[in-house]
C-alpha cells in the first residue's frame, strides 16, 4: 500500500496498523461467506492447526472456536503540492 501511495506522488499524512483477534465463524458470518467456501476455509484453518499447511492468518483454537489474526492498516496521504 505505501508503494501505491509513492507511485501515485501522494505523501504519507499517516500510517497506523494494528492486529485484532477475530473469532472465525463470526467474521464468516459478518462477510456473508458462502457454505461451500465457509466449508473450505475453515478446513484450512484447521489443518493449519494440526500442523499442516499454513494459512498466513495464525490460526488458534479457544473456548470460542478457531480464532484468527486480522491485521487493520490505516493511511491518511495527500498530494504532493509539486504534481499537478
Amino acid at each position: 500500500m505505501l508503494k501505491l501511495f509513492s507511485d501515485n506522488h501522494l505523501i504519507v499524512e499517516k500510517y497506523d496498523s494494528m492486529r485484532m483477534t477475530k473469532i472465525l465463524s463470526e467474521w464468516l458470518d459478518f462477510t456473508k461467506t458462502l457454505p461451500s467456501i465457509r466449508g473450505d476455509i475453515t478446513n484450512r484453518f484447521s489443518n493449519n492447526l494440526e500442523g499442516g499447511r499454513k494459512t498466513g492468518f495464525k490460526p488458534c483454537q479457544t473456548d470460542n472456536g478457531i480464532c484468527f489474526d486480522h491485521k487493520w492498516t490505516m493511511i491518511i496521504g495527500r498530494k504532493s503540492s509539486t504534481i499537478k
